[in-house]
């Protein structure tokens, strides 16, 4: 496995700075997360602070009533749902504040034991944030409360951050692994297969068949009309994706499985080059990489998978 390990960004350049901090006392907390946020608040940066609601009574401590008033606090259970949405988050965060500064967030990772995302999948975030965010205006800074987490979770989440923070300052993170090396492990995982699950073919000229899939199961379960339309489009346009970039033809399935609706497509191409497909935020005008950000903003649960025989996306909402 390839390890790197770049020196240290400074918070306050113009480049991604992506920090860990792990700790296990309210004090650690305080000093170390409280003056990663006091720096930004001196420096002019956007500051948004997004942790669960006892820590967040620590950090509005640590800051005093001036500082704290101009940071942002945001709720971790909302902002934290499903990885793809948290990461999408921190993209509106600096583009929003384009031209006027820094942004400096503080997260503390909590829904990885309620969404419908593996472990993994969060882990793999943290990996394409790397990525994404590579040449933004951005200081992450994640927190892991050991009071809170397993030691495991902790380790793999070390492979995912350049840096770490401590009361010492920051230093180089020594497990860190180049993010596409990672997103390769995770991809290890096989995609478990259901015991029943109902299929059509799909062309270019039989692209609606992908829809109607979709509508039909989802009615027969009694699912919300929302969440139906919603993973109808981004079937859609995964299928739309795999006709014409897959061979022109495109295989797709739907099952119900543990409280969500699934559905799967898979086509007969030589598979999807990025790592982070359907991470970045589209171009503007851009058609290419727009399906596959559509369906990660639209479903909880975006799982690529390739081999010599093709690519299977698997889309995954809740009931």
């Amino acid at each position: 496995m390839m390890r790197v390990a770049g020196q240290p960004r400074d918070p306050g350049a113009g480049v991604l700075a992506h920090q860990m901090l792990v700790f296990d006392s309210d004090d650690e907390l305080a000093t170390v997360a409280g003056s990663f946020a006091a720096e930004g608040v001196e420096a002019g940066d956007r500051v948004l602070c997004v942790v669960a609601g006892a820590n967040e009574a620590v950090l509005r401590e640590a800051l005093g009533a001036p500082a704290a008033e101009r940071v942002q606090f945001a709720d971790a259970a909302h902002w934290y749902r499903e990885p793809a949405w948290a990461l999408a988050g921190c993209g509106r965060c600096v583009a929003d504040h384009a031209g006027a500064g820094r942004v400096r967030i503080l997260g503390e990772p909590t829904g990885w034991r309620r969404s419908l995302s593996g472990v993994s999948e969060w882990h793999r975030v943290d990996a394409a944030a790397n990525v994404v965010f590579h040449d933004a205006p951005l200081a992450l800074l994640c927190l892991y409360d050991l009071r809170q987490l397993d030691a495991a979770f902790v380790d793999q989440a070390r492979r995912t951050h350049p840096q770490s923070r401590d009361a010492g300052g920051t230093r180089p993170n020594g497990d860190y692994v180049d993010p596409v090396a990672f997103a390769a492990d995770c991809d290890r995982d096989e995609l478990p297969q259901p015991d029943w699950a109902t299929w059509c073919t799909v062309t270019a000229e039989r692209l609606r068949d992908s829809r109607d899939l979709v509508w039909e199961i989802g009615l027969l379960l009694g699912m919300p009309e929302q969440h139906i339309r919603d993973l109808a489009l981004a079937s859609y346009e995964v299928a739309a994706n795999a006709v014409e970039h897959g061979g022109g033809i495109a295989h797709q399935r739907a099952w119900a499985a543990d409280g969500e609706l699934v559905c799967e497509v898979r086509d007969h191409g030589t598979g999807i080059g990025d790592a982070f497909a359907g991470f970045h935020p589209p171009r503007t005008q851009a058609r290419q990489g727009r399906g596959l950000w559509l369906a990660r903003q639209l479903c909880g649960l975006v799982e690529i998978r390739s081999d010599m025989a093709g690519t299977t996306v698997r889309l995954h909402m809740r009931r």
